[in-house]
This record gives structure tokens, C-alpha cells and sequence, in this order.
């Protein structure tokens, strides 16, 4: 058997041509791949690190890093994350935690807590990795006062105030001021508008925005409805409507859903998505015992 080792690249371009095969495959959910060809085009980040895993001459896996987030990882083997973690250490990398299909990361997080002093893990949290394809795709009956419409400057507070919630309670970081206004500027955030009980008029009730552009596929991002307007199906049919949008231009949707939500899971499921395996994401601490000296 070739032994592992690691390559780093400079280049955004020449990394997304080398390894797309290793970043395109349904387990990481067309995140890293989403990533890096934002960061071709320009989009996002001053600062980006990135990796190929080689057995020989082969790629076999790959590695960003955009500081302050996490560490994020494709699907790999034990030895080819050791090779990995052995690259990172001589780097002198550092980073707050790692992302990545549940067992690479898991994986990858309990070597590097070996290899680096003084660090523990925290298991964060486990998402559902879901794709729908054009043809599996199943919109609920359209309602009578419901309707999607596009995120405008006005609504800034507004989708501020949603996508703060959605950070909260999926625990994942918090979305910036910048980044939302960019998602209004390039139109592809959403509110779904429908009476909610209790009202007479049509208001604001769900969101959701789309990212990641790559070839064929999108992914769904950002799915929240305000606790006071649940259980209604308003998220339904603000996916649905975005679903039904998506696919005039791509074949295939992509999704991360939070785990402990069995309510937000069977929503996807009823539409025709599929789960196509788990997300982990692990961040890393300081030993307690270095925390209180």
C-alpha cells in the first residue's frame, strides 16, 4: 500500500480541477465543492488554505480551512487523516474545530487531540446530508393566500432577525451583516407570505436563500420559520416554492438538516428528499484543568 501524504495548494483554481472528484460526492453534501468555487469566483475570504490527500499520485481526499472557521474534510481513511493531522501539525495550523461527512470528522478530531497538548473535543453537532433530484421532486397543494417573494433592501432587519434564530437554535455560526446583504443584492433569499392565525393580513412567516452554485446543483440553505408561526406548513411551501424555482436551473438540490428536528426532517422527506448520509461538526477547547490555571 502507497503511503498517504499531503500536498498544499495556492491555487483555488488548480485545487477545484484537481480535486472536484474527491469534493463532489453525495456525502459531503456539495459543501467544500460549493466553497472553493465560490472562492474561484471571487466571493468570499482574504485567507484560504487548502489540501490534497494523495496515496502515489492520486488524489484521494482533500482540506480547507478558512480562518477563524473550522476545519473542513472530505471523506478519507484513518491513515489518510493521520497524514492529514501529521501535515497540519508541521504547519503549525491551527483552527477551532472540524467539519466533515460524521466519520472522517470524528475521526480526524480524536487524532488531532492526541497530536496537539492541551485540547479536548466537543461534539457539536450531526446534520443530515439530503439531496432531491428534479425528478423526485413532490411540491405540496398550493394554498390560496400564500406567495414567495424575493428578500429586498427594507427586509434586511427583518431576514437579520430570522437567520439570527436559525443560527441559535441549529448552533452553527452566526450569518454577517455582509454576507446577508450580499444574499439580498444577488436575490436569492426568500420569504414565504401567508396569514398566520390570528391575523387578516399576509405577512413575512418563513425563509430560506440558496448558495453554492456548482455545475448542476444548489444547495438550500437557511430554512427557519419564527416559533410563533410553526405549525402551519409555512416552511413547507417556502421550500417548495424555492424548490420548484431552483429546479428551472439545476437538476439537483442539496440540503443540511439538524438531526434532533424530526419535525424538519419528515418536511424534506414528504417532498422527495433523500438523505445521503451525516455532517459532524466537533470543536476543539482548552483542557479544562489549562482553563482554570
Amino acid at each position: 500500500m502507497e503511503q498517504s501524504h499531503v500536498v498544499a495548494y495556492s491555487d483555488t483554481a488548480v485545487f477545484l480541477a484537481d480535486c472536484r472528484h474527491c469534493m463532489d460526492s453525495d456525502q459531503e453534501g456539495g459543501l467544500i465543492l460549493g466553497l472553493v468555487t465560490e472562492a474561484v469566483q471571487g466571493k468570499r475570504w482574504s485567507v484560504i488554505h487548502l489540501w490534497a490527500i494523495l496515496e502515489g499520485d492520486r488524489i484521494c481526499a482533500a482540506a480547507m480551512c478558512t480562518p477563524p472557521y473550522r476545519l473542513l474534510v472530505t471523506s478519507a481513511t484513518d491513515l489518510q487523516l493521520l497524514a492529514l493531522c501529521r501535515h497540519l501539525q508541521m504547519e503549525d495550523m491551527s483552527f477551532p474545530g472540524v467539519s466533515g461527512p460524521l466519520e472522517s470528522a470524528s475521526v480526524f478530531a480524536s487524532i488531532w487531540v492526541h497530536m496537539v497538548p492541551n485540547i479536548q473535543l466537543e461534539f457539536l453537532r450531526a446534520e443530515g446530508v439530503h439531496s432531491m433530484r428534479r425528478e423526485d421532486f413532490r411540491p405540496p397543494p398550493p394554498t390560496d393566500a400564500g406567495a414567495l417573494r424575493v428578500c429586498t433592501e427594507s427586509d434586511f432587519p427583518l431576514l437579520k432577525e430570522m437567520l439570527a434564530g436559525f443560527s441559535t437554535e441549529c448552533r452553527v455560526e452566526p450569518v454577517e451583516d455582509d454576507y446577508i446583504r450580499r444574499l439580498i443584492e444577488n436575490r436569492v433569499a426568500v420569504f414565504w407570505e401567508d396569514v398566520p392565525k390570528g391575523e387578516i393580513r399576509a405577512l413575512p412567516v418563513s425563509t430560506c436563500f440558496h448558495t453554492r452554485e456548482c455545475g448542476e446543483s444548489v444547495n438550500v440553505c437557511g430554512v427557519y420559520t419564527p416559533p410563533r408561526y410553526r405549525g402551519q406548513r409555512f416552511a413547507s411551501q417556502c421550500v417548495a416554492a424555492k424548490a420548484a424555482e431552483l429546479f428551472q436551473r439545476f437538476s439537483l438540490l442539496r440540503l443540511f438538516t439538524d438531526m434532533g428536528n424530526p419535525t424538519t426532517n419528515s418536511i424534506y422527506q414528504r417532498l422527495g428528499w433523500k438523505r445521503d448520509g451525516f455532517f459532524a461538526s466537533i470543536v476543539f477547547h482548552p483542557k479544562e484543568s489549562d482553563v482554570a490555571a
